[in-house]
Parts: C-alpha cells; sequence; structure tokens
C-alpha cells in the first residue's frame, strides 16, 4: 500500500524536519477512499515500470 498523504497534510509529509515517526505513521494505513478507488484512476502499463531505470514517459503510457 502506498503512503498517500491527504493534501491538506502535505506539509507534515514533505517537512524533513519531522522526525516522529508516530506523526507519520498514519499516513502508511489504508485509505477507504484508497480501498473504493474514488478519485484514481486506473489502467494497464508496460512491465517496464517495474525497473527504476527506466525512467521515461513510456512507462505510464496506457497499453491498449
Amino acid at each position: 500500500m502506498p503512503a498517500v498523504p491527504q493534501m491538506a497534510d502535505y506539509s507534515l509529509w514533505l517537512d524533513p524536519k519531522v522526525t516522529d515517526a508516530a506523526k507519520l505513521a498514519g499516513f502508511l494505513e489504508p485509505r477507504r477512499t484508497l480501498l473504493s478507488a474514488e478519485g484514481w484512476e486506473m489502467y494497464t502499463v508496460q512491465t517496464m515500470v517495474n525497473r527504476a531505470t527506466h525512467d521515461q514517459p513510456d512507462c505510464i503510457a496506457t497499453v491498449t
């Protein structure tokens, strides 16, 4: 499950001065909106996304 902070939490999530793991742990919990896919768009992509060395736009192109 990815860490997906809400927009209101971005400053906390990105603040390098925050070192208390308890403050950030909530971002690692599954959210109901993630499970319902509300606000998400899903589509098939190529398997090249599995390698960090492939850093190019084709990685997120929709496979038809």
